[in-house]
């Protein structure tokens, strides 16, 4: 199997851990809780991060949006079968709230995947100068 598939699944397995461990908190012990997002955030930073450092920009930005669409899917899909309602998020999944999350996702990933990779794009240039 390709090495980009491999970071990219890597990846898809940390969102759908992620999203079923917001869904418990939320309905076992947190109603108010909010949401992950600053960890997958995180994970979106490491993973375009990676790929820029082992691959190029276009690749980095690219698996971070199919995974900022895939946190937006499966997402939306464990709070529909969960039926996950709080007071922070009082909006019944439909397919606008789908659509709107999903574009937020997109975003968010793809604006990481950009600081992501500029930064080891600086940094591959620091070392190579260094050298």
């Amino acid at each position: 199997m390709n090495k980009k598939y491999k970071i990219w699944l890597v990846g898809a397995a940390v969102v759908l851990f992620l999203n079923i461990v917001c869904v418990i908190v939320c309905t076992m012990h947190y109603p108010h809780f909010r949401s992950l997002l600053p960890l997958d955030m995180l994970l979106y930073f490491v993973i375009a991060y990676e790929a820029a450092k082992q691959w190029d920009f276009k690749v980095a930005v690219t698996l971070t949006t199919i995974l900022g669409i895939f946190d937006a899917a499966v997402g939306c899909l464990v709070s529909v079968l969960f039926d996950l309602k709080s007071s922070e998020f009082p909006y019944k999944m439909n397919l606008t709230t789908w659509l709107f999350s999903t574009l937020v996702m997109i975003a968010v990933s793809t604006f990481i995947a950009l600081l992501a990779s500029g930064l080891a794009a600086i940094l591959a240039k620091k070392k190579n100068t260094a050298e």
